[in-house]
């Protein structure tokens, strides 16, 4: 396995740090302006340029992150369904529906 990555190893220089950052911040800076669905098709055209630009070894994948928002999406999906996110707001409302705000710390 290491004899595989080493075949992507760069040489790591000042310079070559800088310009993988400043690919970074671009691909954060264009795709926080393009937003939605495009701001993961510009993390994934980044992606693209440091593996096969820079020569860089793709990570693993965050498997604990990924499975805390699949358990936080399929909690608020079973609550949406079973009617818990309309009982939530009614409670946070007062019953009073939208006329009344209401700050939560």
């Amino acid at each position: 396995m290491l004899r595989a990555l080493s075949r992507f190893a760069v040489k790591c220089t000042p310079q070559m740090i800088w310009l993988e950052l400043l690919v970074v911040l671009s691909c954060i800076f264009i795709g926080s302006r393009v937003g939605g669905i495009g701001l993961g098709t510009v993390a994934g055209l980044g992606l693209l340029i440091l593996v096969f630009g820079f020569g860089m070894p793709p990570g693993m994948p965050p498997r604990t992150v990924l499975g805390m928002i699949v358990a936080v999406i399929t909690a608020a999906a079973s609550m949406q369904a079973a009617g818990g996110l309309d009982y939530i707001s009614l409670l946070r409302t007062g019953g009073y529906g939208f006329g009344r705000a209401v700050l939560l710390s």
